[in-house]
């Protein structure tokens, strides 16, 4: 048989094919380990990119050409190594870069405002009026001469007890301050307008915060007003809009009819009158100890008093409870 010329026989060309798959075998064992892990990179990188790029209707390959610019960076996994310096394998949950959702996408992610806002408002739901003895000290209420604010801070929480203190009465805690501070504020717009701010007995609510089902009746129950929730983003520039327009002339229509209104329940009025009187308390003491050490929320510049200087300006509240 002449060199070069494989044998005919079963045997032998059993043997060229082992001999075959087996240099083959070596070869991919060699060489290919290096290009797969590359492949796996590039396909997680793809993967974010097509997320990010889901709702720009931007394509994949324009984003992988060289020089190309991605219409959002996509950040890169933080490496976690223990203390021998040894690669820590890191979970989806576990890394430091938040996953971010994008309109469109089959799955949402934990940003996902309104999902976020509703499993909130759940969890606020579940807790009792008064957030079980929680207080959050966030905003204080507006003065114009000099408006400080406490040391944010959350007082009244039992950590021997779980259930009460849950995350549920934490969120609870802040819409209850919130909606207290608002309605401290309806009080000096009764008292400057002779109670025409307040004479139709309702308040509207607008913007993200009014998504959630809690938060509105909340108010309602500070303010002991029925609570209009309009879908306006901008509800406050568009007032503002509508009292320029009104001064050279013209006229804007209103906003429209809301979503939804939610009713006054007395019982809960009634409850929110003792919380209320505590809030404005424990914020009074929270504030006495706010300073260097303990740094408030925010230090209004050209103050013309000090936090613990009685204001002879000051209001003093007028309800408006019905």
């Amino acid at each position: 048989m002449r060199r070069g010329r494989r044998c005919g026989h079963a045997r032998c060309r059993r043997r060229h094919r082992a001999a075959r798959r087996n240099a083959g075998r070596h070869r991919r064992r060699r060489h290919s380990a290096r290009p797969a892990r590359h492949r796996r990179e590039r396909r997680r990188a793809d993967d974010r990119r097509r997320h990010l790029l889901a709702d720009d209707g931007g394509d994949l390959g324009a984003a992988r050409r060289p020089g190309a610019a991605a219409a959002h960076p996509v950040p890169r996994r933080p490496r976690q190594l223990d203390g021998r310096g040894h690669r820590v394998p890191v979970g989806t949950r576990d890394a430091l870069v938040p996953r971010r959702h994008v309109p469109g996408c089959r799955r949402p992610g934990p940003c996902d405002r309104e999902v976020r806002v509703r499993r909130d408002g759940e969890w606020a739901a579940e807790v009792p009026v008064g957030a079980n003895g929680v207080v959050a000290t966030m905003a204080n209420v507006m003065q114009a001469d000099a408006w400080h604010h406490a040391a944010p801070a959350f007082v009244g929480f039992d950590i021997n007890d779980a259930a009460r203190s849950s995350r549920g009465a934490f969120i609870r805690a802040i819409e209850e301050s919130a909606a207290i501070v608002a309605s401290a504020h309806l009080d000096i717009l009764a008292a400057l307008t002779d109670r025409r701010a307040v004479a139709e007995g309702t308040v509207t609510f607008t913007g993200g915060s009014s998504a959630g089902a809690l938060w509105p009746r909340v108010i309602a129950g500070v303010t002991g007003l029925d609570t209009r929730v309009t879908p306006a983003p901008e509800a406050t520039s568009y007032g503002a809009a509508r009292l320029a327009a009104r001064g050279v002339g013209a006229v804007l229509p209103p906003m429209g009819d809301p979503d939804r209104v939610e009713r006054v329940d007395r019982v809960e009025y009634e409850q929110y009158r003792t919380v209320t009187e505590r809030w404005h308390r424990v914020y009074r003491d929270v504030l006495s100890i706010s300073g260097s050490d303990l740094p408030p929320l925010f230090t209004p510049p050209g103050a013309a008093r000090g936090p613990h200087d009685h204001s002879p300006t000051r209001l003093t509240p007028v309800g408006h409870g019905r």
